[in-house]
């Protein structure tokens, strides 16, 4: 069995195109607009209840902008926060540093499919590099694998999830479009982060399963 030649590292967009910035792009996007949206309804909140000053129009401008903040937002947000969240569970990322330097993106995506299905292929550097694949999410992610520790964040998720309901409620009576998409937005992360973590737990499983297969494997060829 002959070794890959040794190359430099590939780059993330060598590995996985331009989807890891489009991830990115997404999550920024929603996250600068969740901000802005947030903070102006925060400054009408304080106006509307400490303004002392004589001049009344700075809290309708202030009304203004939450509302118009808050129509973008409603429109904006969560169109952005679900393809954020799909597309972080689409695309399923290892830093090429914690991968062999001759790893390519076709034999990535293979090592994915075999760490994902815990069995093992023909090509024993692809099993390698599923291996490195598997071992690299386990070590940032295993604490998947604990049931309480699972638990408590979908609780917490059902939590924040609730807040967010009573901020989409509060706001349909109001009629405030910014507590609305505030609210709205709440909402769907967390609801979509506790089904991308339900959804998740069986692929960490097999590919604990693959480590072990594969660990199993290397030991009987070794003796």
């Amino acid at each position: 069995m002959h070794q890959p030649p040794s190359v430099r590292l590939p780059s993330y967009r060598e590995l996985y195109g331009l989807r890891p910035a489009v991830v990115l792009s997404c999550w920024s996007a929603s996250g600068t607009l969740l901000c802005l949206t947030t903070g102006a309804r925060a400054v009408t909140a304080v106006v509307d209840t400490f303004w002392v000053g004589t001049d009344p129009s700075w809290s309708g401008a202030a009304a203004t902008l939450s509302d118009a903040l808050g129509i973008v937002s409603l429109g904006a947000l969560p169109v952005l926060t679900v393809l954020a969240l799909t597309l972080t569970a689409l695309v399923e990322t290892t830093p090429p540093k914690d991968l062999p330097p001759w790893t390519t993106r076709e034999r990535l995506r293979t090592a994915k499919v075999l760490a994902g299905n815990a069995v093992m292929g023909n090509d024993p550097w692809t099993n390698l590099l599923a291996r490195v694949h598997a071992g690299v999410h386990l070590r940032w992610s295993g604490w998947l694998l604990s049931r309480s520790l699972v638990t408590g964040c979908l609780i917490l998720s059902g939590l924040w999830s609730g807040s967010g309901v009573y901020l989409l409620v509060r706001g349909l009576r109001n009629e405030d479009p910014a507590l609305m998409a505030i609210g709205l937005n709440t909402v769907l992360l967390f609801a979509g982060a506790s089904a991308l973590l339900l959804a998740g737990l069986p692929r960490h499983r097999r590919m604990r399963e693959f480590c072990a297969l594969y660990d199993a494997a290397h030991r009987q060829a070794v003796r």
